[in-house]
């Protein structure tokens, strides 16, 4: 199996090669599938790109520069599709960096025909949650859906070789060579369907030097078997379900186990357990109802601790958890209500030293009486709790808060042929309750924002004018702290909306200082193809700390060129 594993990524790895003699330098990009079943429909080579340059000017006043002075930057990008093989070229030119990228350091391929599709190269394939979840693969793989079969298989390299190097600059985490291959054997359309999921992974103990103990880095092996499924009971309700069981092994250099063993002998020939081999299951269930106007979404989720998977880059692990979604529409969907309610914990085998349970109710409210006038209503509350674990928790250290937070927002717009005028109101209070008396004198606080913009659009003259005022407060056991601002816009649009001119002033005002900005702009297009833009921003500060008063002010001027083809 090892044979044939390295000749089909030696042959794999060939394919940049061989098409970097008809491209010598492209740009970073993951090819898309591609359809074989235009050729002979459309022209066969469609080009098109673009070329830019942007320059910036920088400068400061009291205050030490963040930036260079002047920079430019000069890139272009070149799409070339022969039918719709996609072959992207771009490139990149500045004062710092020079560089051109080539999509072929990961080059992926996935042709299609009919009911075939292959992979080959780099690809990022999902199978499911719990088995191979979006991990990149190097390799090849094929997709065969004829009728009401879906069957699946790939094949290739998981994670590459990577040296442990002590004399590096910067943290060097050595791995091993992870190689592996999955699958998919199911029946059924995307509504109906039941697959039989696989992937089984090995790292090649042979591929780098034996790291150090305290890299942690030992060679593994998992393999995973799934089902998932999914029906349509009837119209408005379906079911589904995601399953998987792992069976993982932390280093294949551990001792293998008794082969007298009812699981030993059934995984023979497949997998070999050992010392340091690990089951662990993963379940995610529910259905999804609707009847009428009124929806119910549900879903069960329970991860055994320490679950893991070759497939996936990152997997919670030991939860429980309970979803539940209902949503409503009325007066003619001029009335909507979603609620949600979620329920977790973890310690699921009663190893922690604490079981913390999360509960976090959710309702928000939607009324739009008319085309003019809505309001909206969020409320939401995450409560934490801690229960013993395997020791008695200490009073002065176990969680008890509650974090609830408030939001409203009314908006009133009037439309008529020549004016538009939009008015925000955004109402937002937020506090953490705490109910440990060890604790709450440092952990709790409340905040709460204010916000009022109003817009004024002039239709016909192609001028818009915006402004808005906030307020906050937060309170803590540092104080009370207060801040605000305004903010002032407009934009008008010229000579049949190819000149675009902009100007905006900002200021912000807090307890111990204040900070003001203006920004000009402008945007020219010409011939739908040149696209020149000049902006520049002006920012003064000031702070108040004490008997020092300080003070500075920068300036960024960007000057841009863009050409499309």
């Amino acid at each position: 199996m090892r044979v044939t594993l390295h000749t089909m990524l030696v042959l794999v790895r060939s394919l940049p090669c061989l098409l970097s003699l008809l491209v010598i330098l492209a740009g970073p990009a993951c090819l898309m599938a591609q359809n074989l079943e235009t050729i002979g429909q459309r022209s066969p080579l469609l080009l098109n790109g673009s070329v830019s340059l942007r320059t910036v000017f920088y400068g400061a006043n009291d205050l030490s520069d963040r930036r260079e002075s002047f920079s430019y930057v000069l890139s272009g990008s070149l799409n070339a599709n022969f039918y719709e093989l996609a072959l992207p070229f771009s490139y990149t030119l500045s004062e710092q960096d020079r560089s051109f990228s080539q999509p072929f350091n990961q080059f992926g391929l996935s042709p299609r025909y009919k009911w075939i599709t292959a992979h080959l190269g780099f690809r990022n394939l999902n199978l499911s949650r719990f088995t191979l979840a979006g991990h990149q693969m190097f390799g090849a793989g094929v997709e065969l859906n004829p009728g009401h079969f879906r069957l699946a298989l790939m094949y290739g390299q998981l994670n590459r070789a990577v040296q442990q190097d002590t004399t590096a600059e910067h943290l060097q985490i050595p791995a091993y060579e992870r190689s592996g291959f999955g699958g998919r054997l199911g029946f059924g359309s995307e509504l109906n369907h039941v697959d039989l999921l696989f992937l089984k992974a090995v790292d090649d103990t042979n591929s780098i030097r034996r790291p150090s103990s305290e890299s942690g880095i030992r060679p593994g092996e998992n393999l995973v078997l799934g089902l998932k499924a999914r029906f349509e009971i009837i119209d408005g309700l379906n079911v589904f379900m995601d399953a998987a069981v792992s069976d993982y092994t932390r280093d294949i250099r551990s001792d293998p186990l008794d082969d007298d063993n009812d699981v030993v002998a059934a995984l023979s020939g497949i997998i070999t357990p050992r010392t340091s081999t690990q089951i662990y299951s993963a379940l995610n269930t529910g259905f999804n109802a609707r009847i009428d106007k009124f929806n119910l979404k549900a879903d069960y989720t329970r991860i055994d601790p320490d679950y893991q998977s070759m497939g996936a880059y990152y997997m919670a692990n030991d939860l429980e958890q309970i979803n539940i979604a209902p949503s409503i529409a009325l007066l003619d969907y001029k009335l909507r209500i979603n609620a949600a309610l979620n329920y977790q914990h973890d310690n699921l085998q009663d190893k922690k030293r604490a079981t913390t349970t999360r509960v976090a109710p959710r309702l928000n409210v939607s009324f739009a009486p008319n085309s003019s006038f809505g309001v909206d209503l969020q409320v939401g509350d995450m409560l934490t709790t801690q229960a013993d674990g395997t020791q008695r928790l200490n009073d002065t250290l176990r969680m008890d808060q509650r974090n609830p937070t408030v939001t409203l927002t009314p908006r009133y717009v009037i439309i008529d042929t020549t004016l538009t005028h939009t008015f925000f109101l955004t109402l937002m209070y937020q506090e953490l309750v705490d109910n440990n008396s060890f604790t709450s004198e440092f952990s709790e606080y409340d905040n709460s924002n204010l916000n009022f913009s109003y817009a004024l659009a002039f239709v016909r003259e192609s001028l818009n004018l915006s402004a808005s005022v906030s307020v906050a407060r937060l309170n803590n056991f540092g104080g009370e702290f207060t801040n605000s601002g305004f903010s002032l816009g407009a934009e008008k649009a010229l000579m049949d909306n190819t000149l675009n001119l902009n100007s905006s002033l900002s200021a912000a005002f807090q307890d111990f200082g204040s900070t003001t900005s203006l920004g000009l702009g402008g945007n020219y297009v010409l011939a739908e193809q040149h696209n020149f833009n000049l902006n520049f921003s002006l920012t003064t500060s000031s702070v108040d700390s004490g008997n020092d008063n300080q003070s500075f002010s920068e300036y960024t001027a960007v000057a841009g060129y863009v050409f499309t083809f």
